[in-house]
């Protein structure tokens, strides 16, 4: 129940360092250690099996990020187990050395707190700058270039065009392990803007980046914050492409939260192929020589009724959605080509692989019926479906709940769609957690209008707060980042998954 602690101090007499080394060759067994290091007077030190300071100066600049997690269950352990060898536990220094530890512990915490209280409406500014621009996939260039010089600003290294993409960035300080990171995003939608409030993403991930370095600059905490962007999530997949550049190596963990409807920590969100259809026929006269075309557009048609039929054989949980991009020119020609784009989703690519071949069969049946040529084609990258980490976002619900705002961990009803923070889940543990800021739905131009209103965000704030204080958990808690990875492993080998 106790941890190493090793002295630096100016007090370098025989007896001093006898004691330390004994403490560190009994405490080293329990596979913890707290380095102490201070240039002050040697602090009072209890007749205990364990070495401990009563300066708060001395644990505000060096101590507390290693006895955070700690002192809440060692010291009482201690002072259960030793009071009555031990009586000095029990005197008025034992209540103010107890007393500066709850304080101090509660300090880094605070210390987000205060910086993103601070910053509140420049924040703001940066979601409402961003849902004025209402950029597309992969042309954000005035977002981007907006959250990159704000986090440059803070005392962010900021790197531009990452992957190879004109409106990508990573943000970073700190360095080494644990790595945290938090993502923005900041395409709009064709027509009806921000109705997917990308621009409160944004905003999030850039107070969770700022909160996190303000706590990890108090304290002097190791460990590495990164903030990225990442554009075209609207089915560019811009995640995807960085992925494959490894942008994303060296990653202990990522987050983001996304605005909508509800309120839902583990949200359903699925895998998603993107596909076209291109169907070749034959023009013809429609009045003077039909028998003479190949009628594309019949087979467009027939396609699109197969898959409606399909749906009576669907799971529940599978969706599949499409659109005719090109159908024919004139009503008195047929249609030598037509187009369709379709949507596949489903909860994991198992399900994928199946559901794929019965679309497929569709579309070539289509073609085969009707004397088309048919060419299926890849439309955009493929998103995997959402894999949450529950022990990350446990400690997430957890602090969300001390700032007034609930969340069931237990899965809902409500899929939510794909997104490309799927593929992150996959090579990186992380959470996507949805929020509300009112009733409009997703995608619509109602919900566009929420986007950008006091109400969405103030709540925005929130959760970004409660983003970078389950970073600083994961910082500052060596046993957390452990189970979090072990559920990762696990996750990874399961073919639910």
């Amino acid at each position: 129940s106790f941890s190493v602690v090793i002295y630096n101090v100016q007090d370098t007499s025989a007896s001093l360092i006898v004691r330390i080394k004994n403490i560190y060759i009994k405490a080293r067994r329990c596979g913890q250690v707290v380095r102490v290091n201070s240039g002050a007077a040697v602090p009072r030190v209890f007749k205990l099996e364990i070495l401990v300071t009563l300066t708060l100066q001395f644990l505000r600049k060096n101590c507390i990020i290693f006895i955070r997690n700690w002192i809440c269950y060692t010291v009482y352990s201690l002072h259960t187990c030793c009071t009555y060898t031990c009586p000095c536990w029990e005197n008025h220094e034992y209540a103010r050395f107890r007393n500066t530890i709850i304080m101090a512990s509660q300090e880094f915490e605070e210390a987000i707190v205060l910086a993103l209280d601070q910053r509140t409406p420049f924040l703001k500014n940066i979601g409402n700058d961003i849902w004025e621009y209402h950029e597309l996939g992969f042309k954000e260039h005035k977002s981007s270039n907006l959250l990159a010089n704000a986090l440059e600003k803070e005392g962010f290294k900021v790197q531009k065009n990452v992957a190879g993409l004109d409106t990508a960035f990573k943000a970073t300080f700190g360095s080494g392990s644990p790595h945290i990171a938090f993502l923005c995003e900041y395409d709009a939608l064709p027509e009806i803007g921000h109705a997917c409030g990308h621009n409160l993403i944004a905003e999030a991930g850039l107070a969770a980046g700022i909160g996190l370095k303000s706590a990890m600059v108090q304290a002097s905490l190791p460990g590495t914050v990164s903030v990225f962007g990442t554009p075209a999530e609207e089915g560019g997949g811009g995640k995807v492409i960085m992925i494959e550049k490894g942008c994303f190596e060296g990653v202990d963990v990522a987050m983001m939260v996304h605005p909508t409807s509800y309120n839902d920590a583990v949200p359903t969100v699925l895998a998603r192929r993107a596909i076209k259809i291109v169907y070749k026929g034959k023009e013809s006269h429609a009045a003077m020589a039909p028998w003479e075309g190949v009628n594309a557009l019949d087979a467009a048609v027939l396609a699109y009724t197969s898959i409606s039929t399909l749906r009576q054989q669907m799971k529940p949980s599978w969706r599949v959605h499409g659109i005719i991009t090109r159908g024919g020119v004139k009503p008195n020609i047929i249609p030598g080509m037509t187009e369709m784009h379709y949507y596949i989703r489903t909860p994991n690519e198992k399900d994928m692989e199946v559901l794929y071949k019965k679309c497929t069969n569709c579309f070539q049946s289509a073609a085969i019926a009707t004397g088309c040529e048919v060419e299926i084609q890849k439309l955009a990258p493929s998103y995997s479906n959402m894999v949450t980490n529950m022990e990350m976002v446990s400690t997430f619900v957890k602090i969300l709940k001390g700032l007034n705002i609930s969340m069931d961990l237990q899965p809902t009803d409500h899929i939510t769609g794909s997104t490309d923070m799927g593929n992150i889940s996959h090579v990186v543990p992380s959470i996507h957690p949805m929020y509300s800021i009112g009733t409009a739905v997703n995608h619509t131009k109602e919900f566009a209008q929420l986007g950008n209103t006091p109400h969405s965000h103030q709540v925005t704030l929130l959760v970004g707060k409660a983003m970078a204080l389950t970073g600083l958990s994961v910082l500052t808690d060596k046993k957390l980042l452990e189970k979090i990875k072990e559920e990762f492993k696990r996750q990874s080998i399961d073919s639910e998954y």
